[in-house]
């Protein structure tokens, strides 16, 4: 009797809190003949609804999803975009398009994604997947499972996210679908095209069926972006008049300082082609087996223009310093009539080029065979591979400018300080080329490799029982290898021309003036071609006149030019390839039964999995290190060579092995017909990022006092997570729920950069160097709270809304990527009319406890974006569309240790498209 009052009450206290929705969903309860009977629409809003609804009430686990509104039509024009708008699901744009997805805080390498239950290779360094690879006209459905159970593959502590593509069999027979559409940019003030279409039939009495898809966009972009590089500490700044004894000038000390202003105009032309191909075949009504392939190729060529004003904290005529903040916030340079003027600032005239070319491919073979009532299995081979194709001077670098004086102010409070060049002789504006001089140059490129060999075999036994349901057990097979090779021109030319002496060409210059630009910054500022640049820094002129600047002999210098082959890349110490292989067995079991009047669902399993890494390199060899005979605070690095004097390297391979037991329990509750309560128990796990397990060391500075180093760690160990989630779901009609989840997670084992001593043997001795490299060891807590709320009105409006909220504790480091988010959604279906704005909302979170530039934390600020979609049907066939992305045209902004130390803003601008879509 105890145990049913204890139920009957929790009963209760789960609907009394929804007793008030209930007065708000009655009208659309009412005039139904049969609450039994469902009534699913074919396509649209609501349908997608009801269809994700269906799959989330139905699963074992916690987990959310989007369904396609229609064959080929997911709900946005990016994959990530659409998975933003599931509770605890953040995104990371490159371009404006989402790229990058975080869950629950848990940043892109901790979220596993996989296509079609297929993990797919990934051009990226480490492990996260980029989502712009793909086009959504490609994917059928999308789930986000936040917690786990041993049938799933593990690798996810965030998530596991499951992309799925369409097959024949979904469809009744023939099927074509097509779209075309224009998509308007508001930055780059250009229209360009995108098509998606999709074929399927099927065959021989739908015994075989064929799907055929592929979609093409392409996409002129332009990115505007202003940024400091971040704030560091000086310890005494002085204008020039300063005289404590005469009582002039100005002196202030331990102050912040920005590093530098760079305003940047990056001209992007993105294409991507995507298609996949689908074989289904079912000789008999027990086996289907599965033939696809999906490709996808992502290219980018970008032009990248810069206008960079390099700080140097003297020689100020003038500053100002916010006392609240201790940072320098106003100040103004001396002007020098000279262009190579030492002890100015610099303003440069930046262009790169910042390539990216994709390919991935993927192949699979599927057999799912039905040999009784009670007994499945499937088995399941793919291969997956991506390169990036851009090669080895797919990045380059190129430096014009001059020392300048300028003023620089940031007194009025805005998002952007004001900034303007004080002249070089007289009034000067940016359109005065006569004072160009050449500067640094490099050039490089990155080749990355990713290839997959997966093979499960997963077997399902449905017993006749009541209570014992389902064993579901299996055996999984991953053999993965990662390469990653990176070149960089020499540094006998890249800074040869260093120090602006050497007056450039005028004829190489033009005038850019960028749409959309910064308020109280010039508009206008210098470009040139690269490839002319280069070839007149590489011409026997150009390096005979900075020989003589340099009081270097000519000849020599051209000699060295040609012998390096100019600014052609080379391959560095730093390439590396990681070989991976995971060996997984399982074993699910599923009961069910009946808590008094409620009836339960308990999920329990184990999940076992070795992994084996090899991490392959080039190791330079230091043999001694020695007292430079010129400066006493140097120590010479003494390296193994050839008899040409370069550095050799020698093979260096490093294997490490670690095995884990991952145990998971899932409860649900029907507490009523429509409402669910889940409990969660798991442990999950995370593969070190295969970039951090690279196996070179590289020697930094070595100085009497201090040695240092830096390289990656092959001896890495996972991340190990345990996981607590409760939640309760009402499904109070097809297309209207509330939800409320709470979760904890505690991770062990967090990988953190540290600097650590370590013993070198060298010649002369054996010496303590401090090595920076990744390393295992931080604890880390993650709580959050996820709330859901859609409703769907008979009238065809609804509104979906929900919010996470996040928290975290650690022993060491502050976690990066954790902030809350919201989503706003209205819509509104009707007949032939559909209609959709979103609101998703990201608040403040630290992005990177130390940037690269100053060492300082870099946070993202709170960033909201509005989204509008609308359709009309013409006919049964034919349908009018039309999206708008970012229509308010906001902009990310970044920022330092103090919300006014503003390090970045980026300005992709507003989009819209206006299409038809076909099908039959």
């Amino acid at each position: 009797m105890k145990k049913n009052y204890l139920w009957t009450a929790v009963k209760a206290a789960l609907i009394i809190p929804a007793a008030s929705l209930s007065m708000s969903s009655a009208f659309a309860q009412e005039g139904t003949a049969d609450d039994n009977i469902e009534v699913i629409e074919v396509r649209g809003l609501i349908s997608s609804l009801k269809r994700s609804f269906s799959d989330k009430k139905e699963a074992l686990i916690v987990s959310d999803g989007i369904a396609a509104e229609d064959i080929g039509k997911f709900p946005d024009q990016n994959v990530a975009e659409s998975l933003q708008r599931i509770t605890g699901v953040s995104i990371d744009r490159s371009g404006g398009e989402g790229q990058l997805i975080s869950v629950r805080g848990f940043g892109p390498q901790f979220n596993l994604v996989t296509v079609d239950g297929r993990q797919m290779a990934s051009e990226r360094a480490g492990r996260e997947f980029s989502f712009d690879t793909l086009a959504s006209e490609l994917i059928a459905g999308a789930d986000v499972y936040k917690t786990s159970n041993a049938a799933n593959q593990d690798g996810g502590i965030g998530s596991y996210i499951n992309l799925k593509t369409a097959k024949p069999f979904d469809m009744d027979g023939f099927t074509a679908v097509g779209s075309v559409k224009g998509t308007y940019d508001s930055l780059s003030e250009e229209t360009d095209p995108a098509f998606s279409g999709l074929v399927s039939n099927t065959f021989n009495d739908g015994t075989l069926g064929v799907l055929l898809s592929l979609s093409v966009q392409e996409r002129q972009a332009q990115i505007n972006q202003a940024d400091t590089r971040g704030y560091y500490r000086v310890d005494r700044i002085a204008t020039n008049d300063f005289d404590a004894a005469a009582g002039t000038g100005k002196e202030a000390f331990n102050v912040w300082v920005p590093r530098n202003l760079d305003l940047t105009s990056n001209s992007e032309d993105r294409t991507r082609t995507s298609g996949t191909l689908v074989v289904q075949y079912a000789p008999r009504d027990d086996i289907t087996l599965t033939f696809d392939g999906l490709y996808s190729k992502f290219e980018v060529e970008s032009q990248v223009n810069n206008y960079a004003n390099w700080f140097t904290p003297g020689n100020f005529r003038d500053f100002e310093v916010d006392a609240a903040t201790e940072t320098v916030n106003y100040w103004s340079h001396n002007a020098f009539n000279d262009p190579t003027g030492g002890g100015a600032g610099a303003t440069d005239f930046v262009q790169q080029g910042l390539d990216r070319n994709v390919e991935i491919k993927g192949f699979g073979f599927n057999a799912d065979w039905q040999l009784s009532e009670q007994f499945n299995v499937n088995i399941d081979i793919s291969n997956s591979s991506a390169e990036d194709l851009s090669g080895d001077q797919s990045r380059v670098f190129t430096v014009m400018g001059y020392a300048n004086g300028y003023t620089y102010d940031f007194t009025g409070g805005g998002a952007l300080p004001s900034f303007s060049s004080d002249g070089i002789s007289g009034p000067f504006t940016e359109s005065d080329a006569s004072k160009l001089r050449a500067h640094y140059v490099e050039r490089g490129g990155d080749e990355r490799e990713d290839e997959i060999t997966e093979m499960r075999a997963d077997f399902t036994y449905t017993p006749n029982s009541e209570t014992f349901t389902q064993l579901k057990f299996g055996l999984y097979t991953q053999d993965r290898t990662k390469s990653a090779k990176v070149f960089q021109s020499p540094s006998l030319p890249n800074c040869f021309y260093c120090g602006y002496d050497l007056d450039a060409p005028d004829e190489l210059a033009e005038l850019i003036t960028p749409n959309g630009w910064f308020d109280g910054i010039p508009g206008s500022f210098f470009g040139y071609n690269v490839n002319d640049y280069l070839a007149f820094l590489e011409s026997d002129a150009a390096i005979t006149a900075q020989s003589i600047n340099r009081g270097e002999d000519p000849a020599t210098n051209i000699a060295a030019f040609a012998s390096l082959n100019g600014y052609t890349p080379v391959e560095l110490g730093t390439s590396f390839e990681i070989d991976e292989e995971i060996l997984s067995a399982y074993a699910d079991f599923v009961f069910q039964g009946d808590l008094g009047d409620m009836p339960w669902t308990v999920n329990v399993g184990f999940r076992y999995s070795e992994t084996t890494t090899t991490a392959s390199g080039n190791q330079a060899t230091l043999l001694d290190i020695q007292q430079n005979p010129l400066d006493g605070t140097i120590l010479d690095q003494i390296y193994l060579e050839d008899a040409t004097g370069q550095r050799l390297s020698v093979p260096i391979s490093i294997s490490n092995t670690y095995t884990n037991l991952l145990p998971s329990l899932n409860v649900k509750f029907e507490v009523e017909e429509d409402m669910l309560l889940r409990f969660g128990y798991s442990e999950t796990l995370t593969r070190p990022t295969m970039a951090s397990m690279r196996p070179v060391t590289n020697i930094g500075s070595t100085r009497p006092d201090l040695l240092l180093a830096s390289g990656g760690n092959p001896n890495l160990t996972p991340f190990l997570s345990t996981n607590w989630d409760v939640s309760y779901e009402w499904y109070y009609d097809d297309a209207s729920a509330v939800s409320i989840g709470l979760f904890s997670k505690e991770v062990e084992g967090f990988i953190t950069q540290a600097p650590s001593p370590e013993e070198f043997s060298l010649a002369s001795g054996s010496y303590e160097f401090s090595v920076t490299r990744p390393r295992n060891g931080e604890t880390a807590q993650v709580d959050g709270l996820e709330l859901a709320w859609t409703h769907t009105l008979e009238s065809g409006f609804g509104f979906q809304m929900n919010a996470t909220v996040v928290n975290s504790a650690s022993d060491g480091t502050t976690l990066e990527g954790l902030g809350d988010s919201q989503n706003v959604i209205g819509f509104y279906e009707k007949d032939a009319f559909q209609a959709r704005i979103a609101f998703n909302n990201r608040e403040a979170f630290l992005q990177t406890i130390a940037n690269g530039d100053t060492g300082q934390p870099e946070n993202v600020g709170t960033y909201g974006q509005w989204d509008v979609s609308a359709s009309y049907d013409i006919n049964e066939n034919f349908t009018v569309i039309f999206e708008g992305i970012n229509v308010t045209d906001e902009y990310v902004e970044k920022y330092g240790v103090i919300p006014t130390h503003f390090t970045e803003q980026v300005r992709s601008g507003s989009r819209y498209a206006v299409g038809v879509r076909g099908s039959f």
